[in-house]
């Protein structure tokens, strides 16, 4: 893949060539919107943030949890 990056800072603008573009840069993201121009978003008002850790797998290493708390607050493992 060839892309050209610009620093939004500086301005400076620099050609890269690789294998794979890792886009997060939001909600409002200028290389979805480049890839995908007839694409729309909206967004619901969920945040999600995301982890990964070396450890023991849960249950069957397969599984997953979703534990609602107060005020829709929700925890996924």
């Amino acid at each position: 893949m060839n892309v050209t990056v610009t620093d939004r800072d500086s301005e400076q603008a620099e050609k890269v060539t690789a294998r794979v573009l890792l886009a997060a840069d939001g909600v409002h993201s200028s290389v979805r919107q480049q890839l995908h121009p007839d694409t729309s978003f909206h967004w619901e008002g969920t945040r999600m943030f995301r982890g990964t850790a070396v450890r023991e797998p849960f249950l069957d290493g397969a599984t997953m949890t979703l534990i609602y708390g107060e005020e829709e607050k929700r925890f996924l493992a």
